[in-house]
């Protein structure tokens, strides 16, 4: 018999995952730099040749917060397999 200690750790984790999740995707639509000009408009500036980022960063994004919502409500091997899935994302959204 397992203890009702063990699943509480579940409720948060997913929580804190999922909006880490959420925020990236917002950040990942956002421009990369802004400069104040002159006039004290707001203008973007080009930082590499990029203003935004690169779309893959939104792409992995999406796929972090659908992968926190399936380990809620998945068991056994396929959560397992999802959380791989969820490790490779967020690594390569670190990459990114």
């Amino acid at each position: 018999m397992r203890s009702s200690r063990s699943h509480l750790g579940l409720g948060p984790t997913v929580g804190a995952g999922l909006a880490a999740a959420a925020i990236c995707l917002v950040a990942s639509t956002k421009p990369w730099l802004e400069i104040g000009s002159a006039a004290g408009e707001a203008s973007s500036a080009v930082l590499n040749g990029v203003t935004q980022a690169p779309p893959l960063a939104s792409s992995l994004s999406l796929v972090l917060v659908a992968s926190w919502g399936a380990l809620l409500v998945t068991r056994g091997r396929f959560r397992r397999m999802v959380a791989m899935l969820a490790i490779v994302a967020a690594v390569g959204l670190s990459v990114v």
